[in-house]
């Protein structure tokens, strides 16, 4: 046999061991989805490895930290599951809990050892997941574990960018309050006010105001967050701007 015949032959062999195994596992997860501790233990018991893989790099822990079983993350950190594995997004256990607000799993997860900072593909840290879906007791437990307010994913955001963008008012309260830089720029010079100011969300742009978010600061293009309201219709956001603008 060829040499070039032998290893695709290798390679096949070894996708299919692969997707055997991903079938194989696919019970834990399901168990571990439905947060069905009991079946998790009897499937890890009876020899199922507790880090097994589903298609996508998916782990029961990963299935049940996202679900909020804190049960089934329990009982599978108790068993070895690793608390820092990721799936092939660069999720882990503690990113898909903070994307979905269960902070008691985030607790127990950084209890045993996840990275808080851990991130993503994109570079999104688990904070910024929060911040992004407006879970608030998610974003307090993070920051009071040390989550870094000043991380950059790879388009360079923040997690206060996040929350300005979507308007999330109680999240942008929280972050300040925990000492995110209120006039943190992209690389293009975009700040938390403009984000806010661009999709119009008066809430958030006063609570950036009152954080001490500075109105007259410009984007790259000479924008300031009030040109960017009045550009985008938001007349009453764009007053308020110009006002705090003129008043620094």
């Amino acid at each position: 046999m060829r040499i070039s015949s032998y290893l695709g032959v290798l390679a096949a062999l070894s996708i299919a061991t692969a997707a055997a195994g991903q079938d194989q596992a696919e019970p834990l997860l399901q168990a571990a989805l439905r947060g069905d501790s009991a079946e998790v233990v009897s499937l890890v018991s009876q020899g199922m490895p507790v880090d097994s893989v589903v298609s996508g790099g998916w782990t029961a822990l990963m299935a049940a930290a996202q679900e909020g079983h804190l049960d089934v993350v329990e009982a599978l950190l108790d068993r070895g599951a690793r608390a820092n594995a990721a799936n092939h997004e660069g999720m882990t256990a503690l990113t898909l809990a903070a994307q979905t607000g269960h902070s008691k799993c985030i607790e127990l997860l950084l209890d045993r050892g996840a990275a808080i900072d851990a991130t993503n593909r994109t570079g999104t840290t688990t904070l910024m997941k929060a911040a992004g879906h407006d879970h608030v007791d998610t974003l307090r437990v993070l920051l009071e574990r040390g989550a870094a307010t000043e991380a950059r994913s790879s388009d360079r955001g923040t997690a206060l960018m996040l929350a300005a963008l979507e308007g999330h008012v109680a999240g942008v309260h929280v972050l300040l309050e925990a000492g995110a830089n209120a006039d943190a720029a992209t690389p293009d010079g975009w700040t938390p006010l403009m984000l806010a100011a661009q999709n119009g969300h008066e809430g958030t742009v006063r609570a950036l105001l009152d954080g001490g978010a500075r109105a007259s600061l410009r984007s790259g293009d000479g924008a300031t967050a009030g040109m960017i309201a009045e550009h985008r219709g938001h007349g009453q956001v764009a007053r308020l701007l110009n006002e705090a603008a003129n008043g620094e």
